[in-house]
């Protein structure tokens, strides 16, 4: 297997909006392979934590049974593999190399494209793994279909188990990002160094890495902190303020409602159980983590409130992400339809359950739920317009994706994904 850095591991992965589905079931297929989610695709743009993932199920499947049989490659190699046993006649020998396998995990799969007998190959093991009960993990820069020339079977194989992908941190996970970073290079930051950087609108968590070890090595050398005032002239980059408008995380509408709430209420009046909750999630967010602990104190906390207050869509919102958070996606999924038959119903429950939909490709209960929510919240989320702006590009439906997409990048401008996918559309 290829040699993996230890420190790839998920308490190193820094969890917020973007990637927490795509961890939640990483952390599933690490801990129960084979049993939901298989196969399970991973993808995004480049820098953004798909081989980070990749990595953390070897190190944590392996951790859990030492024996355990598990394999990460990237595509590259599986193709010089794979000629190599074409020239030498050993076809049926690199076939077999893969058939007790636990879990494969296989990086850069947009690679398959042009590689007809490759993806013949490649159909016949996922089949072989399937069919044992394997694990299988596929990372990529796009999603299946849009992988030029892919066999329609593959395609299949794929979209029938989960396709996540993995969106941009947004300016809240940046700063955790960066504070965990700190930590683990045991370095100091002056107040507000942290949320200066996090401000600049880097295009994924590689080049905000390279920035921050721009500021550690000035610390280093220069034998001084830097300060906030001058880490956005030496990273070289204008910085932009802090997201305004609502927050789109799980566990956004939430918080904006307890602040409301807070800023009103004397502390010490505030309900138990909503104070209870508030500082569980408030803990996890902050270590930016899927801490068990917190988590699960979450959960409790939040059917306590749902004891109190059955009817109240916030609390079931919530406590649907956390049940998200902690991997149990039915459970989530069902609190998120009973928040949506409430009055009035959250924008943020038909956003979680359009995300799942999605997610699992069903496009019609994705494109129903998104509209309800911008309809209830129409700045929800820029991710919503993305989504629904890619749908009606497969759809056909031109007009209808470029306004999608455009109303997305006014709600965030650095979005990468929907530039690149308005210079597209322009191109065609």
């Amino acid at each position: 297997m290829t040699d993996l850095d230890p420190k790839l591991t998920f308490d190193a992965f820094v969890v917020g909006p973007a990637n927490r589905l795509a961890s939640a079931a990483a952390r599933r297929a690490a801990d129960s392979p084979g049993t939901s989610y298989n196969p399970l695709f991973l993808y995004s743009a480049s820098g953004l934590g798909k081989s980070h993932i990749l990595a953390a199920i070897s190190h944590q499947a392996i951790k859990s049974e030492p024996d355990r049989k598990v394999e990460y490659m990237a595509l590259e190699k599986y193709l010089e593999e794979f000629e190599a046993a074409l020239e030498s006649g050993t076809r049926d020998a690199f076939k077999d190399k893969y058939s007790d396998l636990e879990i494969l995990l296989l990086d850069d799969v947009q690679f398959l494209t042009g590689q007809v007998e490759a993806q013949e190959m490649l159909l016949r093991t996922l089949d072989q793994l399937s069919t044992a009960g394997s694990q299988i993990v596929l990372a990529s820069d796009r999603p299946p279909a849009d992988i030029d020339g892919l066999d329609a079977r593959l395609l299949s194989r794929f979209s029938g188990g989960l396709i996540v992908d993995i969106g941009a941190p947004e300016y809240e996970t940046r700063v955790a990002i960066i504070r965990k970073k700190a930590d683990e290079r045991d370095q100091k930051l002056d107040a507000g160094v942290a949320e200066a950087l996090a401000r600049v609108p880097f295009k994924n968590v590689r080049e905000l890495g390279g920035a921050l070890n721009k500021v550690f090595a000035t610390q280093d050398l220069e034998e001084r902190q830097v300060t906030a005032d001058e880490v956005t002239k030496m990273v070289g980059a204008e910085e932009v303020g802090a997201p305004s408008g609502p927050v789109s995380d799980e566990f956004g509408a939430f918080l904006e409602d307890l602040a409301e709430t807070v800023a009103e209420t004397v502390d010490e009046k505030e309900e138990p159980w909503r104070k209870a909750i508030r500082h569980a999630i408030d803990s996890a967010e902050r270590e930016a983590s899927a801490v068990a602990g917190d988590l699960d104190y979450a959960v409790a906390v939040g059917r306590e409130g749902m004891g109190l207050y059955p009817d109240s869509g916030p609390i079931l919102v919530n406590t649907g992400a956390v049940f998200e958070r902690r991997g149990e996606v039915d459970a989530a999924e069902a609190l998120y339809k009973r928040a949506v038959a409430v009055t009035p119903a959250p924008a943020q429950a038909h956003k979680n359950l359009g995300d799942q939909a999605y997610a699992h490709g069903d496009h019609d209960a994705a494109r129903i739920q998104y509209e309800k929510a911008v309809k209830l919240s129409p700045r929800l989320g820029d991710d919503i317009y993305l989504r629904l702006g890619t749908m009606a590009y497969k759809d056909n439906d031109r007009d209808v994706a470029l306004l999608l997409w455009r109303r997305a990048l006014d709600l965030n401008p650095h979005n990468e994904a929907v530039s690149s996918n308005l210079e597209l559309l322009s191109g065609e």
